[in-house]
């Protein structure tokens, strides 16, 4: 290149450097500098007062980060913005930003001291600031609240509602749309909707589908659970998620209903034709052939009795079975000590048996469960339904099983 072409590449180059900084302090010059406190009162006082400002590229000062507003479809916000709070004032003046600025908005912190222009929209009841822009940030200089980007697939409930807290623009950003695993204790349950606990006052919203939300729903409060979904966004209360689906714990495989094996038709036997003998000796009386018995319907195959000998009343501590009522008992599918146990309550009216419960174990033969093992399931279900947000089931077989002890009502909450 000649020195003549370089010459005129660097004449250029200061002319565009040039342009840059006029445009920098023409907007400076056009923009009108406010303290955040005057804005808010002209708001407040409405009239002339907010006529002065409303339409204006505003440069304002003397304000702090209070919150966020990520960007949220179901709510209709389709921009980012900031909550920024006076030191005299409640009220709030909202920031909105470009989708663009998310991730310069995303390393802000609440209590942030920073500048900022936009055009003022004021209202009656709003104070907003389009096209808002951070021009500087002040002491106390603080750092991001939420890490980005989100590392592995797996996350706490607690930890996810944090990060929205300190920062829902963030936290859009790290987790929405992501397919993950989900842990954390289980809120409560109501028709096909798991919360799983966040913070006391925040949750994760997980809807269920069929015979898992009836298993799910009988879970006591304090169960950890985990789950599997697409996180979408935040209501005004909880996170919520779509494609949910239950991890753990492990639902007990329902017990298969055996087939019967219908008998086989026995086969008739035809008289036998007697021989013919010399007289005067008579014929030999027939013998009947004896007709085959039908073939009994196939049992269940049961549990090995040595798998059936290791279980232990202990076991039924732990039990956490699915109820089904009909036929005028209580039946209870579950697995404790490795096995399945299915435990009945007889309800009918008029039976001898009534309040009393039963147990099979490992697929073997009903019995009346004996008084060591009522005592154990009686002290898992107790501590269960004394527990916040028990289910109704744990508090209604709680008493069930004290009054087969014989022993006395307790206060259940």
């Amino acid at each position: 290149m000649s020195r003549t072409g370089s010459l005129i590449c660097v004449a250029q180059g200061v002319a565009v450097a040039l342009l840059s900084l006029v445009e920098m302090t023409a907007h400076a010059q056009t923009a009108q500098r406010v303290d955040g406190v005057d804005l808010i009162a002209a708001q407040k006082t409405g009239g002339a007062a907010a006529a002065g400002y409303n339409g204006k590229q505003l440069e304002v000062f003397n304000l702090r980060v209070n919150g966020f507003f990520a960007v949220n479809d179901s709510l209709g916000r389709k921009n980012p913005a900031i909550d920024l709070r006076s030191p005299k004032y409640f009220d709030y003046i909202a920031c909105e930003s470009a989708l663009s600025d998310s991730p310069e908005l995303a390393k802000l912190a609440v209590g942030q001291t920073l500048v900022v222009t936009g055009v003022a929209a004021i209202g009656t009841y709003s104070l907003r600031l389009q096209n808002c822009k951070i021009i500087k940030l002040l002491d106390p200089v603080l750092p991001a609240t939420v890490n980005l980007p989100l590392s592995g697939d797996s996350v706490t409930a607690k930890d996810m509602l944090t990060d929205y807290l300190k920062n829902s623009v963030a936290a859009t950003l790290k987790y929405k749309g992501k397919a993950l695993t989900i842990s954390g204790r289980i809120a409560s349950v109501s028709g096909d909707k798991l919360k799983i606990r966040g913070n006391e006052f925040n949750s994760v919203s997980c809807r269920l589908s069929g015979p898992v939300v009836s298993f799910v729903q009988n879970l006591p409060s304090t169960t950890e659970a985990v789950v599997s979904a697409t996180v979408e966004e935040m209501d005004t209360v909880d996170l919520n998620v779509k494609n949910c689906a239950l991890i753990s714990p492990v639902m007990p495989a329902a017990t298969p209903t055996p087939t019967p094996t219908p008998a086989p038709t026995p086969t008739p036997t035809p008289a036998p034709t007697p021989a013919p003998t010399p007289a005067p000796t008579p014929a030999p009386t027939p013998v009947a052939t004896p007709t085959p018995a039908p073939t009994a319907t196939a049992a269940p195959a049961p549990a090995s009795p040595a798998a059936v000998a290791k279980f232990k009343a202990a076991d039924l501590k732990t039990y956490y079975p699915t109820a089904v009522h009909g036929n005028g008992s209580w039946t209870l599918t579950g697995t404790a000590g490795a096995l399945m146990v299915v435990v009945r309550q007889d309800e009918k009216d008029g039976s001898p048996t009534r309040g009393k419960f039963f147990i099979a174990v490992g697929g073997g033969k009903e019995r009346p469960m004996n008084k060591t093992e009522l005592r154990a399931f009686y002290d898992g279900m107790l501590a269960r339904a004394k527990a916040p947000g028990a289910a109704p089931f744990e508090k209604e077989a709680t008493r069930a099983l004290g009054a087969a002890l014989g022993l006395k009502p307790v206060a259940l909450p």
